[in-house]
Order: structure tokens, then sequence, then C-alpha cells
């Protein structure tokens, strides 16, 4: 194996290792896309996230137990031969799991995409919804 090869796998497992979710409602990683808010509103979770220039068809959202999975594609915009003096917008399909803090029931949510920015409403399930326990 090459230096070149070495510095190269070197590279690779440092970004595995900053890619963990090690500590988790933080992102310390370089290069996570799309880049997510993820709020409780009433009873309600709110997911915001950035995907500018992606059409709404290019995205898929997939609600699974207590995580959303995001994922599609990022179309390039430049296809010519252009010269860059520096590209640092990442192009391609695109994945990002979202652990959610409770179960959500999958029938009251809702999506929106508004000037390159995602807003996923998700219900509490009602089992998750905090309750006022009289004392007898």
């Amino acid at each position: 194996m090459t230096i070149l090869e070495q510095l190269l796998s070197l590279q690779k497992n440092l970004d595995d290792l900053f890619d963990m979710d090690v500590f988790p409602g933080t992102t310390f990683s370089r290069g996570v896309f799309p880049a997510i808010n993820l709020f409780e509103k009433g009873d309600m979770l709110v997911l915001k996230a950035e995907l500018p220039g992606i059409e709404k068809s290019d995205i898929s959202i997939d609600l699974k137990n207590s995580s959303v999975l995001l994922s599609g594609s990022r179309n390039e915009v430049n296809k010519d031969r252009s010269s860059f003096h520096r590209k640092e917008h990442n192009y391609g399909p695109f994945r990002r799991k979202i652990e959610l803090p409770f179960q959500v029931n999958p029938d009251k949510c809702s999506a929106s995409l508004v000037d390159g920015v995602l807003t996923v409403h998700l219900e509490k399930e009602e089992r998750a919804k905090s309750r006022l326990i009289s004392i007898k």
C-alpha cells in the first residue's frame, strides 16, 4: 500500500468516526446533509431540513418505528466542464436517519417544502402524550 493510499484510508476512517452518532442531538461531522433541526411544539414534533435546490419529487420521507429516514438526490446544476476554484456542494444521493425521542402517529403526519426548507410535522402517539393523573 502506497503512502497516498494509507493517507486516503486514514481520512476515510476519520470521516467514518466523525459520522458516528457518539453525541446524540449534535452533529460534529463534516458534510452532513441535510442539516436538520428537530423540536417539540405542543403535541407535535417538528423536523426542519435544509434542502436548497431539491425538488419535492426528489425527496423521500420514510417513517419507521421511532425514526425518520430522509433520502433523495441532489442534482448537479452546473454540469458543464467549468474549472472550479472551490467546490463545496455535494451532489448525488443522500440519506439521513433521524431518531425520534418518542413514537409518533404515522396517520397524522404532514410535510411541506417551501423555499428549500422541508418541514415535517409528526404528531405524538396517544400513549406518548403527557397526561395528568389524579390522586385518589
